[in-house]
């Protein structure tokens, strides 16, 4: 390992991740790819590059490491976007809405998708993309189920096409439907998949903004539990175990009386840094402004962080997997969501 650290190839493979990354969060804000967000675009552009370029697999392990430990380090952050207290005000008709998507939306798209013959793994991580948070959702519960490279990209663009399509069908519904500025809300933050879909949909309507985004965040908190307890859902025999280029995972496998983790360290992280925020909020003026600034701050370095895993997955994808699986996938989890997309609008309308 510490021959491999010294590499040139590896640091090289590091830093072409993150600068793929960096690359693709300038892109997300050029219209129309904002609609995509840079996390989906690094990933894109991995997968460009592989196939155009890079014709042989990576020895080097700098792309593992970017993909699994780069990864987990940006979900840690991830959670100084939460806010319990804004969440907590957001009301009892806004967490219900949530967790029905999630909780519908995760048995439901799953089971369409392995009756449609889709492998467990496949289906659990489409599933849990589309009901909470899109390709962060699943680049977090991946390593959970350990789900192989090839299976979580193939998700992840799935997701990606889907959710951008949705996002220009949801837009108009507004004024066909009626639905009141906060209704509206509530439909688009609990249905959409990424958080830059969500925002997209919501910019056009004056007073959906705040009910919208709160909305998005309280599913984006369904995720501790939700990846807590796939691997206890997921049969063992379903899963994909791969040599793991994480040094925290090779840390505990090296110890002779190791326990199954309730919760991944990544997504305790992820939660107790939320906590932190919430917390911060209770402190001095002073103290609660420096903490709004530091974790202002750690917006783009969290994103840069996901998308160079993002960026390494794509680096390694094998294009013959996508082609047999993709059309498939994208049309039989896209009608799911539409149904599920359907129940919750009905919801909307009637209460």
């Amino acid at each position: 390992m510490r021959m491999q650290w010294r590499s040139r190839q590896f640091w090289g493979e590091v830093i072409l991740s993150i600068g793929l990354a960096i690359g693709s969060a300038f892109l997300a804000t050029i219209s129309p790819f904002d609609h995509l967000g840079g996390i989906s675009l690094a990933l894109i552009l991995g997968m460009l590059i592989k196939a155009f370029f890079l014709k042989r697999s990576s020895q080097a392990g700098g792309l593992g490491f970017s993909a699994k430990t780069l990864l987990r380090v940006g979900i840690v952050l991830l959670g100084t976007r939460l806010d319990f207290t804004v969440l907590a005000e957001a009301g009892l008709q806004v967490l219900l809405f949530d967790l029905f998507m999630v909780v519908l939306g995760v048995l439901l798209i799953s089971t369409v998708l392995k009756w449609a013959g889709f492998e467990p793994t496949l289906a659990v991580l489409a599933a849990v993309g589309s009901s909470i948070c899109g390709a962060s959702a699943i680049a977090a519960a991946a390593p959970a189920i350990r789900a192989n490279k090839e299976t979580s990209a193939l998700a992840i663009v799935a997701c990606t096409l889907i959710g951008t399509i949705a996002t220009f069908l949801v837009i108009p519904l507004q004024s066909f439907v009626g639905l009141a500025p906060h209704k509206y809300g509530i439909l688009a933050g609990a249905t959409l998949h990424e958080v830059a879909q969500v925002a997209a949909a919501l910019a056009p309507v004056s007073g959906a903004f705040q009910t919208g985004m709160a909305t998005k965040l309280l599913r984006v908190v369904f995720l501790v539990p939700v990846v807590a307890l796939l691997p206890r859902i997921l049969p063992r025999s379903h899963r994909v175990s791969t040599e793991t280029d994480d040094p925290f995972d090779k840390l505990r496998a090296s110890g002779s009386h190791a326990k199954p983790h309730v919760v991944p360290w990544y997504v305790a992280g992820f939660l107790a840094t939320g906590v932190l925020v919430t917390v911060a909020s209770y402190l001095p003026s002073f103290l609660h402004s420096a903490v709004n600034v530091a974790t202002a701050q750690l917006v783009q370095p969290t994103n840069v962080l996901i998308g160079a895993s993002m960026a390494a997955i794509g680096l390694q994808v094998d294009f013959a997997v996508l082609k047999e699986h993709g059309a498939k996938l994208i049309l039989t989890a896209g009608l799911a969501w539409l149904a599920l997309f359907t129940v919750v609008l009905t919801l909307c309308w009637l209460w």
